[in-house]
């Protein structure tokens, strides 16, 4: 997995939720991120949207432009929670939509079922 926020906070608590049975690379900007998902492969992204530089959409569309990484899954997990901010981020290719305030239980079954997806494929 690897998990993209300018916040250590965030990057933090994302590993202490996933535990120690989650191999957990972190990137602090959407340009380390693109550089550490194209050399290491994660079966899961996690990103912020909001982020200096670059955000998580325009991340997002590298992603996808580069075939070495566009059939990775990508999770925002953003502040900007609401419908309206949900249906944009589904519709530009992020597989969920998780807010920060939300119980990250939803989260922790996203990496479960992508866990169980990627020893099924491999």
């Amino acid at each position: 997995m690897l998990c993209i926020d300018d916040s250590l906070l965030i990057r933090k608590t994302i590993a202490m939720t996933l535990g120690a049975g989650v191999e957990l690379l972190s990137a602090a900007t959407a340009r380390e991120g693109l550089v550490m998902a194209d050399q290491q492969q994660p079966l899961l992204i996690i990103t912020d949207i909001h982020m200096p530089g670059m955000d998580g959409f325009e991340m997002l569309a590298e992603l996808k432009a580069n075939p070495r990484t566009a059939h990775i899954p990508v999770v925002a997990l953003t502040s900007a929670s609401g419908v309206a901010q949900k249906e944009r981020g589904l519709q530009a290719g992020f597989v969920e939509y998780v807010p920060k305030t939300a119980d990250l239980s939803a989260l922790m079954r996203l990496v479960a079922h992508y866990s169980r997806a990627a020893a099924s494929a491999g």
